[in-house]
């Protein structure tokens, strides 16, 4: 588990989930978003990291229009499985996309630029829940890695 952020640019941070390691979903008194440590951006694209903004060893997104950013790239990496109450996994993904296409369009070019497979690919894709099952190992390995790193950094910061 990472270190979790006490305040955000949006204030005092008031809860704080880990979405997963690294990566935090926080809310303010008013306000809130997803925070991302520096050190683990690994798995945002450029177009990702250009939509938030740093800001004490963080990449921050705004909830209201940023935050769909962060989930729109773990769902593609099948990172992150979300907990739905009362919407499927489609009626989810279509309001995050909807929102990436209203406040955020460079970045729903670029993604829909390099998520359109070659033609002879579109046949072979998966359904969202499909993925989701497959990344639940990469999920894992993420995690794994980046307790490691540290473990390596903090053994050599030690020494």
């Amino acid at each position: 588990m990472s270190r979790q952020p006490y305040h955000s640019p949006w204030g005092a941070v008031q809860t704080c989930k880990e979405i997963i390691n690294g990566v935090f979903q926080v809310t303010t008194a008013g306000h809130g978003g997803i925070m991302v440590r520096q050190n683990a951006t690994d798995f945002l694209s450029p177009e990702a990291i250009n939509c938030g903004f740093r800001e004490d060893g963080f990449h921050c997104y705004e909830e209201d229009c940023d935050a769909q950013v962060v989930i729109r790239e773990l769902l593609d990496k099948n990172l992150w499985e979300p907990q739905l109450l009362s919407l499927d996994i489609n009626q989810y993904e279509t309001m995050i996309n909807d929102s990436l296409q209203l406040w955020n369009p460079e970045y729903w070019a670029a993604h829909s630029n390099r998520s359109q497979p070659p033609a002879q690919e579109k046949a072979k894709q998966t359904s969202l829940s499909e993925r989701l099952k497959d990344g639940a190992e990469k999920a894992a390995t993420h995690n794994k890695e980046n307790s490691t790193a540290k473990r390596v950094v903090g053994l050599r910061e030690a020494g």
